[in-house]
């Protein structure tokens, strides 16, 4: 079958590389040029040892040796303006987290009991399946029952580092989800790839024989022999390309936009009901790590600071960063980045540097080139009703795919945001194209 992938971030790459697996020719367009290396990325993208697809498919890269194992990454966490090296992978080292009181940590002893109940809805890979469990904020669960220092020093800080947000908003089930992801209680870690996720990008691009650079323009069902998609870039000309089936890999706002004519009025509103976050991430050179391992530094609400988290790395031989130097990258809370939306980039780039500085004090005159980068739709949000909504989409899904419509959907905004996030809805949108199409996928014929 001849697929086209739209969109060449981590969720159309990862699709891509499926589908090629299972014997499809597959072709993939993006209005940057992946060939170039023109696809932007969180320099500083944390991963965990638990994101197995992810870890997987750095292995089906050939990438194990450049990129694993993972460097592990401590916790800390700000109290008062002091920076506290934490554990809240183990229950307790979430009771031994500055600010959490003794009486609400023995509520803790909850927390095994109510995640196994819930367990049988929670599945990483298919968020949509703990819908019923979508009409309750983190804030109102996490506080009825382990109360309101754990849910301001342990819940809240995580789930919105992860999800970005605020825990009053954001839907329980991600709290759920992050905490069976990452098995919580285990002995899992978070931590960085050694080089970075830039091999990633290559070695998926390299694998794809054919590449198209340019702007979609739409997509049109061709009377049950397969799609037509316009576009126009480079050489594109006046000729559409055509494919038996289509991966929209990219915003859900540009995929209801391409796609609108083969939508369903049930998918149209799905797609325009989904929120994105506003993101802000300054990366910065510094001459010097403030540790000598990699760290992740959440800044609670209260704590009053622009960024909601800062991540280091200090220098490794044969690592992106050279010996005894570091990198740090402070991502901004979203009512800052909403409020900066119209500031000057040197503007925004002082006010997170300043609480670099204040973090760590031994950095001031030690901070070299910095990089920022803006995005109006940054994030996914999960708020309340979010799964929900994701479950109807996934109902309509699979209705047409029944009926034989061979248009598939991904991007992070169907699973999580980060890497594991992106990848899954890759790699779940091809394994739908296969399963529709088993026949046809040795020989490239439809």
């Amino acid at each position: 079958m001849n697929v086209l992938v739209i969109g060449a971030g981590l969720s159309g790459l990862a699709a891509a590389w499926r589908l090629r697996q299972a014997g499809h020719a597959v072709s993939l367009i993006d209005r940057r040029d992946p060939a170039a290396g023109d696809l932007s990325f969180a320099e500083l993208d944390t991963l965990h040892s638990s994101d197995r697809h992810v870890i997987g498919w750095i292995s089906e890269l050939g990438l194990a040796d450049r990129l694993l194992p993972l460097r592990p990454l401590q916790v800390a966490q700000v109290l008062r303006g002091r920076t506290k090296v934490i554990d809240p992978q183990r229950l307790l080292g979430v009771a031994a987290i500055p600010g959490v009181r003794k009486r609400h940590a023995l509520r803790l002893l909850r927390w095994s009991r109510l995640m196994s109940r819930y367990l049988p809805l929670l599945d990483p890979t298919a968020p949509e399946r703990a819908a019923d469990l979508d009409y309750r904020s983190v804030s109102d669960f996490a506080g009825l029952y382990f109360g309101d220092s754990v849910l301001k020093h342990w819940v809240a800080p995580e789930v919105e580092d992860f999800f970005s947000g605020e825990a009053s908003e954001l839907s329980r089930v991600t709290a759920l989800l992050l905490w069976r992801a990452r098995m919580a209680g285990s002995s899992g870690y978070p931590g960085l790839a050694r080089v970075g996720l830039e091999p990633i990008y290559g070695a998926a691009n390299r694998a794809l024989a054919t590449r198209h650079h340019g702007a979609v323009l739409g997509i049109e069902a061709e009377g049950g022999k397969g799609y037509a998609v316009a576009f126009e870039g480079a050489g594109a000309g006046d000729t559409p390309l055509r494919a038996d089936a289509v991966v929209v890999a990219t915003s859900a706002r540009d995929a209801g936009q391409l796609a609108a004519a083969q939508l369903e009025p049930a998918e149209r509103d799905f797609f325009a009901g989904v929120r994105y976050r506003p993101t802000l991430i300054l990366t910065a050179d510094l001459e010097r790590a403030p540790s000598g391992m990699p760290e992740r530094v959440r800044l609670p609400h209260d704590e009053g600071f622009s960024a909601e988290s800062v991540v280091f790395e200090p220098g490794l031989a044969g690592s992106r960063v050279a010996s005894g130097a570091g990198m740090a990258m402070v991502r901004a809370r979203e009512a800052f980045a909403r409020t900066a939306a119209q500031v000057p980039d040197d503007g925004v780039a002082k006010s997170l540097l300043a609480d670099l500085e204040n973090l760590y004090p031994a950095l001031v005159g030690s901070v070299g080139a910095v990089r920022l980068r803006r995005s109006n739709a940054g994030m996914p949000a999960f708020d309340v009703g979010a799964y929900r909504a994701l479950q109807r989409f996934r109902r309509v899904q699979e209705d047409r795919r029944s009926r034989g419509r061979r248009l598939y959907f991904a991007g992070d905004y169907l699973i999580a945001p980060g890497v594991e996030g992106q990848v899954v809805a890759g790699f779940r949108a091809a394994a739908d194209l296969i399963a529709d199409a088993p026949d046809a996928a040795r020989g490239g014929g439809s």
